[in-house]
């Protein structure tokens, strides 16, 4: 997520214990204006038939929360899917193209441990996947496990990332 945006959520945030409505509203404001539609992307990873790539885009407003110990921040998501089944079925060669589109809300809740100094965070992702398939030529193949897969073997690194740049936040404004 944009730096900019996070020193802006943890300052608010920094200096209350119980954010105002309208503060929630500002920082859904900022979000909305400033996060990229794209939020993650990779192309051309190889799975059991072959190979898919996966877009992850913003696709609707933001919704910002907040309690005097949480930081709850809930995006529309759209999964793109893309990619193709290249296999050898009884010795001929398939090759087929194919797409889908999933859409989800991603929750990120965001702890901060405001001290005078070493303040940090700790973030937690959920990544929903409702029941879905990709069509491949009208071949409807399921890819709800494809994608909880994936998001497991990287929500950490993503919750670490956003962390980390929460902690160097801190850093700069001095807490």
């Amino acid at each position: 997520m944009n730096k900019t945006i996070w020193i802006l959520i943890l300052s608010i945030h920094a200096s209350t214990t119980l954010a105002e409505n309208i503060t929630d509203k500002l920082i859904a404001t900022l979000i909305n204006k400033k996060l990229p539609t794209v939020l993650y992307e990779h192309k051309d990873k190889p799975w059991d038939m072959g190979v898919y790539s996966l877009s992850v885009n913003k696709v609707g407003g933001a919704s910002f929360a907040s309690t005097d110990k949480q930081v709850i921040l809930t995006l529309p998501l759209e999964l793109i899917v893309s990619g193709k089944i290249d296999q050898n079925l009884l010795g001929a060669k398939i090759n087929i193209y194919c797409k889908s589109r999933v859409t989800t809300d991603g929750k990120f809740n965001i702890v901060p441990k405001l001290k005078t100094k070493g303040s940090n965070a700790k973030v937690s992702i959920l990544v929903p996947v409702p029941e879905s398939h990709l069509n491949c030529d009208g071949l409807m193949i399921p890819i709800k496990p494809l994608l909880e897969k994936h998001i497991s073997n990287n929500k950490s690194k993503w919750e670490n990332d956003i962390e980390a740049d929460i902690y160097a936040l801190f850093q700069q404004v001095g807490l």
